[in-house]
């Protein structure tokens, strides 16, 4: 699989500079608390390419109990965890999300529209895998449904990044250069000069 998805990171910076012609700060805009000065915003992007994917998956298992149903819905989330460790995703990887029990279904519209009761109960257990192999996702997938039966249900794939702090100083670089240039532009169309910053 190519690794075309991009995904972009935003971080927005507000500054407030101060305008001063001379000796004298002049207001050229009320901003945040009531301080005069010209208060701008400024923003910061960048496009990086994803190195993980999130796969979210569940299990369901229906049985006469509760207990059978579980032991039958761990059974096959187990065969599942086996089948990623087999292909190198390791433990701490895999996240269990969720752990839901369906009340009994009805047998039939008739059974439902009597009010009466189905037989059985269903069990769903969900969880999320990290993909470090983006190459290797969906023979990932195949593996989670071939491992766990006709009861897996794919959630969905989220590609994202794993570290995007290593990017914020980078975007807080560029916000603050922006937000600086639109305060110096609005200073000049002002007749003022751009004073510290505050």
């Amino acid at each position: 699989m190519k690794k075309n998805a991009a995904i972009l990171i935003a971080v927005a910076a507000m500054l407030a500079i101060i305008a001063s012609v001379s000796m004298n700060r002049i207001a050229v805009a009320q901003g945040p608390g009531e301080q005069s000065g010209i208060w701008v915003t400024g923003e910061g992007t960048i496009s990086v390419p994803p190195d993980i994917a999130l796969l979210d998956f569940s299990v369901e298992a229906e049985a006469p109990t509760v207990s059978k149903a579980s032991r039958k819905a761990s059974a096959a989330m187990d065969a599942i965890i086996d089948a990623l460790n087999a292909r190198g995703v390791k433990d701490e990887d895999i996240q269990a999300t969720g752990y839901d029990i369906y009340p009994p279904a009805y047998d039939s519209i008739e059974d439902a529209v009597g009010f009466r009761g189905g037989s059985g109960y269903g069990v769903s257990r969900s969880a999320t895998v990290k993909l470090r192999d983006l190459d290797t996702v969906y023979d990932v997938i195949d593996d989670v449904i071939a491992a766990g039966g006709d009861g897996v249900w794919i959630g969905g794939i989220t590609y994202t990044l794993e570290d995007s702090d290593s990017k914020r100083a980078e975007l807080l670089a560029m916000a603050f250069e922006d937000a600086k240039a639109r305060a110096e532009y609005l200073a000049k169309q002002s007749n003022v000069k751009v004073g510290k910053l505050i």
